[in-house]
């Protein structure tokens, strides 16, 4: 009885780490796609300052 608890304590604890792992899908430079803006760099620093996470 016991090994089959800590075999669903494990489960449950994968089940949580691969939440965690999930990807996020952008669409670099948004509407502008990959063609160079009209403000130049800044527009896809002002873009990417948005999604970068800490």
């Amino acid at each position: 009885m016991a090994a089959r608890v800590e075999i669903i304590g494990c489960l449950i604890v994968v089940a949580v780490l691969l939440q965690g792992a999930a990807a996020d899908t952008y669409h670099v430079g948004g509407n502008i796609s990959w063609s160079v803006p009209t403000g130049g760099e800044s527009e896809y620093t002002a873009w990417a300052s948005e999604r970068i996470s800490s």
